[in-house]
């Protein structure tokens, strides 16, 4: 209770009002947290009818993904050391980072790495600002090769977040891929029939000083 009411406090009175419509159409017993409702409304710009679907789209996804892969595992996959979080960027983006070379798909179900992938960010979105402004994910890459890549995962991946549209790409935000190796390039091309052009563009190629520099 008490994070949610800071929560509140931060909000602006365009962003309060908002928030006061939308709990009472999805959540009247205000059975669900402040920053979770928020993510929605932030996913969404504020627009009170979609971040009913988008709610309500999620809500239908998150069983199925949920359902599909145990705690377990997820937890597991987690201890490989893979993500680590990396607090909030200097433009408000909640930092996740992942370590290219401990990812061996091989190793885990599509199933499980799509469900840690939501656990992640959920972890990531705990923090309000990050909330508010979506998340950065930082791939580095080095010592990578073709046993890190599984292109059904990157396939199964993007067609769970299409459901939401456009309104993913504002949480997603944006991807820095870190001293990425040749095949890299290629991996991309290989996606890019499956994640459109608005999410290629959202990706950008960078060196180790260069993400230093700006985080």
């Amino acid at each position: 209770a008490e994070e949610d009411q800071l929560i509140l406090d931060s909000l602006t009175p365009k962003e309060l009002a908002a928030y006061d419509t939308f709990v009472e159409k999805v959540d009247p017993l205000r059975t669900r947290s402040v920053n979770v409702l928020m993510r929605f409304l932030f996913m969404s710009k504020l627009d009170i009818d979609r971040a009913v679907t988008l709610k309500e789209k999620f809500d239908k996804v998150w069983p199925d993904v949920d359902s599909k892969a145990s705690d377990e595992d997820c937890l597991r996959e987690l201890e490989t050391g893979k993500y680590a979080i990396g607090g909030v960027a200097p433009n408000g983006r909640g930092v996740m980072h992942c370590f290219g070379e401990l990812h061996v798909p091989v190793d885990f179900d599509v199933d499980v790495m799509i469900k840690t992938s939501f656990l992640v960010m959920d972890m990531v979105m705990t923090d309000p600002i990050a909330a508010k402004n979506g998340l950065l994910w930082v791939c580095w890459m080095q010592n990578t090769g073709w046993k890190n890549f599984d292109i059904n995962y990157q396939r199964k991946i993007a067609q769970v977040f299409e459901v939401f549209g456009d309104a993913a790409l504002n949480m997603l935000g944006e991807m820095h891929i870190v001293n990425s190796p040749w095949w890299v390039r290629l991996c991309m091309a290989l996606c890019k029939p499956f994640i459109g052009p608005e999410v290629m563009n959202a990706v950008r190629m960078q060196t180790a000083q260069e993400v230093e520099e700006e985080l």
